[in-house]
């Protein structure tokens, strides 16, 4: 757990205090995680944040719920920003992204009926325009349309026993997380950190890891010049090493939340506009939707758009490009006719092509869901918007393709818009 539990009720009356209408959407999202959710927002008091704090059953979803609504910018961290650094902030903000759906809409278009998301995403914030990058755009916003989304520029993850990389940024760079290294050679962020050491140098004085480095390389911490070479040479061997910025991470994190240095300057760091614009390049060079399509290329499958979603879906997963494999390799061979087993791969591609498109994209987004036990919220957004005519209304139970019956319907009707992208 990141905050221990008296730190989590002065999280609360934190946003209380400070964004009354993003205490309300707090409450909403805590709806369904609560016994009872009954007290009213004002007066704030402590009695109120207490009963609130009290009423929520699953305190790790609690502190999923609070850590994005900071990280997102609710708070505002104005108090800690330098003036000379330039940040990306909620005023950036010019879209929204229907809760959902994964639509993206003008900011000033909303419909007052639906729910939406305003997060400090490329998307939200216009550094990936929808009209510029329709497809991409799409992509992002079907994964940040559920209630909790972390597809944001300062996304912070240290390892669990399900997800055991440091995660860092909107790219979710890790396995190694290189983002840092290129940041450091690219951007201002180092520059920034040290502007900040004046809040934390007792901690990274206490961070052994740092310090074995500094050791190692003759730094004296009192020195802010030797400092800085020090945070840079740190910065590029958590990007060059896995296993060490993995284990670093973990020493990090279990020390608690008071301890760590990393984790409440890289969230304010993340955000300076270069290190944003930074993050989508690198995106824009290398993302799933791109290994997704030339994956579908290979068997004649890329303008089947629901496929390539589904497949996107995998790659972005902890199953990565190995999944995509699996996933395609077990759906052809399901719905391959036995006379065409013996055939040449490419008469095989052909006809499955032709014959079971739709079917073979089914069976990947199926795949997806048996593998993890549960239908996330893009899965969901993806079948909506490309299977749902062909296949029928969406059920997360029905994880077997059997539990399917086709319509007349062929999902290429549904191929529209988007995910043309090279």
């Amino acid at each position: 757990m990141c905050y221990k539990e008296n730190k989590l009720k002065d999280i609360l009356k934190q946003i209380c205090q400070e964004n009354p209408d993003k205490y309300k959407m707090l409450l909403e999202s805590l709806e369904n995680n609560a016994k009872t959710i009954e007290p009213s927002i004002e007066p704030l008091e402590d009695k109120n944040i207490e009963a609130v704090y009290e009423s929520v059953k699953d305190k790790g979803a609690f502190v999923e719920m609070t850590d994005t609504i900071i990280s997102t910018g609710y708070l505002g961290n104005t108090s800690k920003i330098q003036n000379q650094f330039d940040f990306v902030t909620e005023k950036d903000i010019k879209y929204a992204i229907e809760i959902g759906t994964g639509k993206i809409v003008n900011k000033e278009d909303k419909d007052p009926k639906k729910k939406y998301i305003e997060d400090l995403s490329p998307v939200c914030t216009g550094i990936i325009n929808p009209t510029d990058y329709p497809d991409l755009a799409c992509l992002i916003a079907m994964f940040n349309c559920g209630e909790s989304s972390n597809r944001i520029f300062n996304y912070i993850h240290y390892p669990t026993d399900k997800d055991k990389h440091l995660t860092i940024s909107f790219i979710h760079s890790a396995k190694p997380p290189s983002i840092l290294k290129y940041l450091v050679e690219e951007t201002k962020i180092v520059d920034y950190i040290i502007s900040r050491l004046p809040e934390y140098k007792m901690l990274i004085e206490k961070d052994d890891y740092l310090v074995s480095i500094a050791k190692a390389n003759g730094i004296d911490f009192n020195n802010n010049d030797n400092l800085k070479t020090a945070i840079t040479k740190f910065f590029t061997k958590l990007g060059d090493n896995d296993q060490y910025a993995n284990e670093w991470a973990i020493y990090t994190d279990r020390k608690g939340k008071g301890e760590d240095w990393f984790r409440p300057i890289m969230k304010d760091a993340l955000l300076l506009k270069d290190v944003c614009v930074y993050q989508t390049k690198k995106w824009i060079e290398n993302n799933p939707l791109g290994d997704a399509k030339n994956k579908a290329r290979k068997y004649f499958l890329s303008n089947h758009y629901g496929l390539v979603a589904a497949l996107a879906s995998i790659r972005s997963s902890r199953h990565g490009a190995r999944g995509v494999e699996e996933a395609l390799q077990e759906a052809r061979s399901n719905q391959i006719d036995s006379e065409y087993k013996n055939k040449p791969e490419n008469d095989i591609s052909i006809w499955l092509k032709e014959n079971k498109a739709d079917e073979i994209a089914l069976e990947v987004f199926l795949w997806y869901n048996r593998k993890d036990g549960s239908s996330r919220s893009r899965q969901k957004a993806i079948y909506e918007k490309w299977f749902v005519k062909t296949w029928g209304t969406y059920d997360p139970g029905k994880k077997q393709f059997n539990e399917y019956k086709k319509t007349n319907e062929p999902m290429s009707k549904s191929n529209k818009e988007v995910f043309k992208y090279k």
